[in-house]
């Protein structure tokens, strides 16, 4: 169970503290508690997800010491297997709806790769790529900005893959 004033990668949404636990949530089943939370980057949304939730994947996140662990195994890591362009989208999906890290990480690598190379052909960054480069860029940016400072965040992308 996560505890009030907990921050939190929460699906979709990104990082959300956590506001509160509470049960009297109109429209919502009374038996149930329920995580109040606020997306730290928007301050007059609210979200109320069930304290037993399984559906929506739900992570603290990671502390300064895990951040720059995983930020020295970014050069080494593998970008993403696609058996094909068909595929391309699944692959990215399945990525970034995991908030795993790791995960963000070899996407954003695959994406700046694909997006180099299409660029050393006179191409175009595809829509797709492009659309999937901006969401796990943000989602990253977001949760390292809170751990580590925005400017070590910025410099610290930046260094990995020439992006902020």
């Amino acid at each position: 169970m996560y505890q009030i004033g907990e921050l939190v990668q929460y699906g979709s949404s990104g990082v959300c503290k956590i506001e509160g636990i509470v049960q009297d949530v109109a429209g919502l089943d009374q038996d149930k508690q329920y995580y109040l939370m606020v997306p730290v980057n928007r301050h007059d949304s609210k979200i109320y997800t069930p304290v037993d939730n399984t559906k929506t994947k739900m992570r603290r996140i990671l502390s300064a010491e895990e951040v720059r662990g995983l930020m020295e195994a970014a050069p080494k890591m593998e970008e993403l297997s696609i058996g094909n362009e068909k595929q391309c989208e699944g692959v990215y999906k399945e990525a970034l709806y995991s908030i795993d890290c790791y995960l963000w990480l070899r996407l954003l690598k695959t994406l700046m790769l694909r997006k180099a190379a299409r660029m050393a052909q006179g191409k175009k960054c595809t829509a797709t790529d492009e659309r999937y480069l901006k969401s796990v860029g943000e989602r990253l940016y977001d949760e390292l900005s809170i751990v580590l400072g925005e400017e070590e965040a910025k410099e610290s992308i930046h260094l990995l893959f020439g992006s902020e």
